[in-house]
């Protein structure tokens, strides 16, 4: 399957993409490393959705082989989800370069089993997003709704965040 997927990644350099959807994918080192190397090429990409595997980890390897190659602005980009990768702990290779989408207005990371120091990191790194955000947050354990919603309030008034 693996193969598989990797073989479909491999061939994804469309330049006029611009929704792509990957669902109950499994993300090893060569499957991210190809779709980071094709990410950049697609300039009219708008739309981005990664689903896992149930169970299936997300590590920092390859989140940094999926976005550490994105040096140049992604300006179509508006919608971006990652769901369903224990990505604990893992995220700072997307956090960091978000400032490269400033035209997103969704973000979504759910069941992503994010701790406080992943929201804490990409909580610092939304602050480069000109444009009003929804940010959907569902199914990571970062407590009680009022406090998640307090803390995104706090720093980024103007996200509009969904969790629970």
């Amino acid at each position: 399957c693996a193969a598989a997927v990797n073989k479909l990644v491999c061939s994804i350099t469309h330049k006029t993409l611009q929704e792509l959807t990957l669902q109950s994918v499994s993300l090893t080192p060569a499957v991210a490393a190809a779709l980071g190397r094709s990410l950049v090429k697609m300039s009219s990409l708008k739309q981005l959705e990664l689903s896992g595997v149930s169970g299936s980890t997300l590590q920092a390897e390859e989140m940094e082989a999926l976005f550490g190659g994105i040096n140049e602005t992604l300006s179509a980009l508006e919608r971006l989800t990652i769901v369903n990768f224990n990505a604990r702990g893992s995220l700072a290779p997307l956090t960091k370069r978000v400032h490269f989408f400033p035209k997103v207005t969704w973000l979504g990371l759910c069941s992503l089993n994010m701790d406080e120091r992943d929201l804490h990191g990409l909580l610092e790194s939304l602050r480069s997003i000109p444009n009003p955000l929804r940010l959907t947050l569902h199914s990571n354990p970062l407590g009680s709704r009022d406090r998640v919603q307090s803390m995104v309030q706090q720093a980024l008034p103007q996200v509009d965040v969904w969790y629970g």
